[in-house]
């Protein structure tokens, strides 16, 4: 009796764990993990969205992204740091449930369940290539011949 209660408590810990994959394994794998609790790493991006019931929030790793939702807008306090063009977000954990297509939002979300900040964001200064310097430069020296050229041509053109 006593083995078959560990036995029972053994596959009921299994049944309750989360399943840990990356976005493009879960993304690849919809099917499989719909339904499920999940565990997935990403970095912050964006911003906190809005919606009727409650708040997104997107991840991204390596090119792919997932919507995560929660009804409090709270559950996101420990987000310092927002994924964009001048900045690196957190690196997060999240753990919650992955539904492939959600009834309540009609997309492939995860209802969050727990949020870790694995790395902190940080502010970013992007690098501008010399060749897009030179592009850059060689831009405006164009628009300026041509500004001038349309100068000279008002100002000793003829009139018609």
């Amino acid at each position: 009796m006593k083995k078959l209660i560990i036995l029972i408590l053994f596959f009921l810990c299994l049944a309750t764990t989360a399943r840990a994959g990356s976005l493009k394994e879960i993304l690849a794998k919809a099917d499989s993990f719909d339904q499920e609790m999940v565990v997935v790493v990403g970095e912050a991006i964006g911003e906190p969205l809005k919606s009727g019931d409650g708040y997104w929030v997107n991840i991204s790793f390596n090119g792919h992204s997932l919507g995560i939702f929660s009804q409090d807008l709270s559950s996101f306090d420990l987000i310092s740091h927002w994924g964009g063009y001048a900045e690196i977000g957190d690196y997060l954990k999240v753990s919650g449930k992955f539904n492939k297509n959600c009834a309540q939002h009609h997309t492939g979300d995860i209802h969050l369940n727990s949020l870790e900040i694995l790395r902190k964001g940080h502010r970013s200064q992007p690098e501008i290539s010399e060749q897009k310097i030179g592009f850059a430069k060689l831009g405006l020296i164009m628009c300026l011949i041509v500004a001038l050229m349309y100068f000279i041509k008002e100002k000793y053109g003829t009139k018609t």
